[in-house]
């Protein structure tokens, strides 16, 4: 017997329901993905062969799925809070935003376990790549850890290289294949702040408010809406800014709202959804786009990460 085809069952199932639903209970839909781009940190504290020209390449040929791309650099004489990286390098064929790691290293110098989780943008064009992390990974002094992003199947990658006085990197196409040597051009970040968006669950007739953290100080800050589902995220290197990635689709966001600068790194904005029942069930997601005088991004401005919900 299907025991959710009975009289009885089904009888319990709205009934719980609507208790759920008279209790305010129903459960929530917001939810984040993504990273914001992170700023003001203090950029290529560790470097590699920057900033010496490019002169030559590394190619990396397409191949099958789960491969990782390590990269190592060894630490200073303190301990540091590490936040992104760049390399420089480019995608052979489509230009890209790909999961990005911190790794430690094992007791044989190879990768060993992932600390911090992020975002990388690459493109088609050889530039300096960099990374987002939501947060700060504390590394040891004179260590050795990895740089590592995803590559795609059927994608190759590009490095670009430098000669005269540069200085050999080692680098793995997985963690088991073979160490390789080139001079790879890369710069490792520390400190900084990412922008973080928080979002309280819309619902018809009410008002709910869209938060961040991790703003500029002083800097007004702009969010954006969409009532559809976004495609892939984009990177915003082309347009100054590094490390930045655009969630929603840029021919369907909807300005919500422009919040102008406070001395602290927060900023909220309070949105009232209309007694429509008719948007009930309709996807909704938010994005902030944050200003900030890091002279390091040149655009003025980096993005948040993505918020996402049902309207109930």
């Amino acid at each position: 017997m299907n025991i959710t085809r009975t009289p009885l069952f089904a009888t319990l199932l709205r009934s719980t329901a609507a208790l759920c639903a008279g209790l305010g209970l129903l459960a929530q839909t917001v939810t984040y993905s993504g990273v914001g781009g992170r700023h003001e940190q203090s950029r290529y504290f560790i470097q590699r062969n920057v900033p010496l020209a490019t002169t030559g390449s590394v190619n990396v040929p397409a191949s099958g799925s789960n491969r990782r791309i390590f990269v190592r650099f060894l630490t200073g004489s303190s301990s540091d809070e590490v936040s992104g990286f760049d390399i420089n390098m480019k995608f052979g064929i489509l230009g890209e935003v790909v999961p990005a790691w911190i790794y430690t290293a094992d007791a044989q110098d190879r990768p060993g376990s992932p600390v911090l989780t992020g975002s990388i943008g690459i493109g088609i064009n050889m530039h300096q790549c960099r990374a987002s992390f939501p947060t700060t990974y504390t590394v040891q002094p004179n260590r050795l850890y990895f740089m590592a992003f995803q590559l795609p199947a059927g994608e190759n990658v590009v490095f670009g290289t430098a000669s005269g006085s540069a200085t050999n990197v080692t680098w793995f196409v997985t963690p088991n294949g073979p160490a390789q040597q080139a001079s790879l051009q890369y710069g490792v970040h520390r400190g900084g702040f990412s922008p973080s968006i928080s979002l309280q669950q819309p619902r018809i007739g009410q008002t709910y408010n869209v938060g961040l953290t991790g703003a500029s100080l002083h800097q007004p800050a702009v969010v954006w809406f969409q009532l559809i589902n976004p495609g892939a995220p984009q990177q915003l290197y082309p347009f100054g800014a590094s490390g930045s990635f655009l969630y929603l689709d840029l021919h369907n966001m909807l300005l919500g709202a422009v919040v102008p600068g406070a001395p602290n790194r927060q900023r909220n904005v309070t949105f009232l959804m209309p007694h429509a029942p008719n948007l009930v069930g309709l996807p909704l997601h938010f994005q902030w786009q944050v200003g900030t005088d890091d002279t390091g991004i040149p655009a003025g401005w980096v993005t948040s990460n993505l918020a996402s919900c049902t309207i109930l």
